[in-house]
């Protein structure tokens, strides 16, 4: 068969070009996969233009890590609410800081987490697309709802998936059905949790972060032959922090049987006060590829993370952390092995900000760490 006149022209567009690398790098069947991709995307309604915003982020060799980090291919949000453009607060205490930072969920997104939902999407009955469709044409909700999407991606061989009834008042996002029971799904996406790889187990996010919304959306008490399960992604990796908060919300809001935690990078972890039904859930969710999108994702953080670090230790009391993880069932899901062979640096990068661009968007520049650094530059770029 001839190539098609479209084919032979494709590729002359800088973005173009990107994504070809990307998809051919990525999958065996690359071009195939490229093609059903931009045919999905002409009829779902995108915030912006994908191929005008798509972008390459390099990372060099150095001695003793001459590979560098493989490239990562984002494509930048406008107008997400997340970014370094946004001014600090005065207080380093306030909240408000986990805003203006840069990274993959706040303000860049994923092409390859882009395509797996529109995948999604589009295998679900037409009813079942209209809200999804409708917040992936939402600046301020893109981002999070791929991230939705992708929760339908985990469970192996369910009888049916579609979205919860409708009612006056918003209620729960999926109903995943199997064999006799069916999980009643409520999806969080938590991007403000890129804190706790910059500050570690001192950063605790106000309030109840994991379950008290989805709790009020999900059925209360929990209906006859359903498990009531709240899909949380977020950024860092679980540590005892994040244990006591899951074990204080799961017991504060018991309509909320099991929370699943997933990060960017795919790592999953079930969590439950109810052993059996922690089981019962982990045995539904399929073995996870570790290398299921892009290997490393980075978060690019402000530069006041010692002051903040350090005003917060000042203000922290003395008092022990009571240990409420003692009755907290924790099922890691099986990760597969990744079909390459990646090495992590044994430093991390630093990264330089050349300039920044009308809309907003940092271009950054990704440094070896023994290049010299001068005083007040940023310290280093945490791969998620």
């Amino acid at each position: 068969m001839l190539p098609t006149y479209a084919a032979l022209v494709f590729g002359q567009h800088a973005g173009e070009q990107l994504l070809v690398e990307l998809f051919v790098s990525h999958y065996s069947d690359g071009g195939m996969l490229l093609d059903q991709f931009l045919s999905r995307l002409k009829t779902a309604k995108l915030p912006f233009e994908l191929l005008e915003q798509l972008r390459r982020h390099d990372y060099p060799g150095y001695p003793t890590f001459e590979c560098g980090l493989p490239a990562t291919y984002c494509y930048y949000m406008p107008n997400s609410g997340w970014g370094s453009d946004r001014p600090l607060p005065n207080d380093p205490l306030h909240s408000d800081f986990v805003y203006s930072t840069d990274g993959l969920g706040l303000n860049f997104g994923c092409p390859l987490k882009l395509k797996r939902a529109i995948e999604i999407l589009f295998g679900l009955p037409a009813e079942d697309q209209v809200e999804c469709k409708r917040n992936l044409a939402l600046s301020s909700q893109h981002l999070s709802t791929v991230e939705e999407i992708l929760w339908l991606d985990l469970w192996q061989r369910p009888s049916r998936v579609c979205r919860s009834e409708g009612k006056p008042n918003k209620t729960h996002d999926w109903i995943v059905s199997f064999d006799g029971f069916a999980l009643r799904l409520e999806c969080k996406f938590r991007p403000f949790d890129w804190a706790r790889l910059v500050d570690g187990p001192a950063f605790t996010p106000a309030g109840d972060f994991l379950a008290r919304q989805a709790s009020k959306q999900l059925p209360n008490p929990p209906e006859a032959g359903s498990i009531n399960v709240v899909g949380v992604t977020g950024i860092a990796p679980v540590d005892d922090s994040f244990r006591r908060a899951c074990a204080a919300e799961l017991a504060a809001y018991p309509n909320v049987q099991v929370l699943v935690y997933r990060t960017l990078a795919c790592e999953t972890t079930v969590f439950s006060l109810a052993q059996d039904l922690a089981q019962v859930v982990h045995r539904l969710l399929a073995p996870q590829p570790a290398d299921l999108f892009q290997p490393a994702y980075s978060i690019i953080h402000n530069r006041e993370e010692k002051k903040r670090r350090d005003a917060r230790r000042a203000a922290m009391t003395s008092a022990p952390v009571a240990d409420v993880s003692i009755h907290l069932s924790e099922i890691h899901v099986a990760a597969l092995p990744s079909r390459k062979r990646y090495l992590m640096p044994r430093l991390p990068y630093r990264y330089t900000l050349e300039r920044r661009l009308k809309s907003g968007e940092p271009v950054f520049k990704f440094v070896t760490p023994y290049l010299g650094r001068s005083p007040g530059e940023p310290l280093s770029l945490h791969p998620s």
